[in-house]
C-alpha cells in the first residue's frame, strides 16, 4: 500500500481510500488552518497535493473557494493507493507576545518553596517534599488562548521572567473557535483536542533551554472552554443552555496526569472561571489591573479571538464575553488569514500617503492576519 507523505514536515502515514487529507493532517498534528472544522465553509485549508490523479475531482465546493492550483484538505479525498500522494501545507509563523509591559512590584509567595532539612535542601509544594533541590525551582504561566498559547518561565527563587515563548494553538485543525471545537467534541474525541493542546505545550516547553525536571508549578489560564479542554473536563454541555462549566473552582493536578513534559510531581493548578464563557483568562486580567480594590469605575477589555470585557470597581464588577475572531484574525472574513507565509502582519500608510505592508516571510500578499 502506497503513503501520503508531508511536506515540509516529513510525516508519513499509509493511503486508504475514501479518506480526506485533512483527516490525515488532524492524524499527524500537522498545523492547518481549518477555521470551519472541516465543514467545508471557510475555504482556509489550502493544500498542494500531487499527483491529481490519486485524488477524486475538484468538488463544487472547491471550484467556488479553492485558488487555482490548491486543494481543499477537508474536500480532496483519497481515489487511489497504488502511488504515493505528496502533500504540501503552509507553513505557519510563530506568534509575537508582548515582551513588554508595566512593571509592579509583586510580594513573592510560591507554593513551590526551597528548604533546609538534615538531610539537605528539598523542594517543597506546600508541605509535600517533592524533590531534591537541584540548583533552581522554575514555574510556568501559560495562557491557553483559543488562537495562539503563551507561556513565560519564571524563576521562582527571584521572581524573574526568563523567557517566554508562543505558537498557534494546534487546535485550529478542529475549528478556530470555541463553537467548531465544542461541536467537535460533541460529535467525535474530545480527547483529539485536549492532546492537541497539551502537545502544543510541551512542545514550547522541550524548545527552552531550562531542565524541564526543575518546573514544578504551572500556572494555567483561558477562556472557559479552553482552559477545561486543557485540564480534561468535558465541554460538549457548553453547547447548549444553560451554558455552564462542569465547575467554575480552581483545580489542581500533576503535571504527570496531563502529560506534561515538567517534574512529574510538578503541580497544575487552572484559576476558577467566573462563568458561562467567562473564563480564567479574564479573573486574571481582574487580578492583575486590581480593579477590584479602585475606587473609580474601571473597564478593562482582554481583546482575542473570545473578548472579555469587565466594567466596575471594588464595590462589585460586571463581565461579558464576546466573539472578536473575525474582526481580529480573519475568521469568516474573505480576506482573513492566519498566521501563515504571505499574510500582511503590518501596514503604514506614510506622510506621501504611499501604503506599505510588510508579509510574514517576505512572501507575495495572501491575506490580513490579526496584527495587519
Amino acid at each position: 500500500m502506497a503513503e501520503i507523505l508531508i511536506k515540509p514536515h516529513g510525516r508519513k502515514a499509509k493511503l486508504r481510500v475514501g479518506r480526506t487529507i485533512l483527516s490525515y493532517l488532524q492524524e499527524l498534528d500537522v498545523e492547518i488552518d481549518a477555521s470551519c472544522g472541516g465543514r467545508g465553509v471557510c475555504g482556509r485549508c489550502l493544500v498542494k497535493a500531487i499527483p491529481d490523479e490519486s485524488l477524486a475531482p475538484l468538488t463544487e465546493v472547491e471550484r467556488r473557494l479553492a485558488k487555482p492550483g490548491f486543494r481543499l484538505a477537508c474536500q480532496a479525498k483519497i481515489l487511489r493507493d497504488d502511488q504515493n500522494v505528496q502533500v504540501e501545507v503552509p507553513t505557519y509563523a510563530r506568534y509575537k507576545i508582548l515582551g513588554r509591559g508595566v512593571e509592579k512590584p509583586v510580594p513573592l509567595n510560591p507554593p513551590v518553596l526551597r528548604r533546609f532539612t538534615p538531610e539537605g535542601e528539598k523542594v517543597y509544594w506546600r508541605n509535600v517534599m517533592v524533590d531534591e533541590y537541584r540548583g533552581e525551582i522554575y514555574g510556568l504561566a501559560l495562557d491557553v488562548g483559543t488562537t495562539t498559547l503563551a507561556m513565560y518561565w519564571v524563576n521562582l527563587e527571584t521572581g524573574v521572567v526568563e523567557h517566554t515563548s508562543s505558537m498557534l494553538n494546534p487546535q485550529i485543525r478542529y475549528g478556530d473557535n470555541v463553537i467548531d471545537r465544542i461541536n467537535y467534541a460533541r460529535t467525535s474525541r474530545q480527547t483529539d483536542l485536549e492532546n492537541a493542546v497539551r502537545d502544543g505545550v510541551n512542545q514550547m516547553i522541550l524548545q527552552r533551554p531550562i531542565n524541564p525536571d526543575h518546573i514544578y508549578e504551572v500556572a494555567v489560564v483561558g477562556n472557559t472552554i479552553m482552559r477545561d479542554l486543557f485540564i480534561g473536563h468535558p465541554v460538549s454541555q457548553m453547547g447548549e443552555a444553560p451554558f455552564e462549566p462542569l465547575s467554575t473552582s480552581p483545580v489542581n493536578k500533576s503535571a504527570g496526569e496531563l502529560g506534561l513534559k515538567v517534574n512529574k510531581a510538578a503541580n497544575v493548578y487552572a484559576l476558577p472561571l467566573i462563568g458561562h464563557f467567562v473564563g480564567a483568562d479574564a479573573l486574571a486580567v481582574i487580578l492583575a489591573t486590581e480593579m477590584h480594590h479602585s475606587r473609580d469605575i474601571v473597564m478593562a477589555i482582554d481583546i482575542g479571538t473570545n473578548t472579555e470585557i469587565a466594567v466596575g470597581c471594588e464595590g462589585g464588577i460586571m463581565v461579558t464575553s464576546c466573539a472578536s475572531g473575525p474582526a481580529f484574525e480573519g475568521s469568516g472574513v474573505k480576506c482573513g488569514i492566519g498566521a501563515v507565509e504571505g499574510a500582511i502582519q503590518s501596514v503604514e500608510i506614510a506622510e506621501d500617503l504611499k501604503i506599505r505592508y510588510e508579509t510574514i516571510g517576505g512572501a507575495p500578499p495572501i491575506g490580513i492576519c490579526g496584527s495587519g
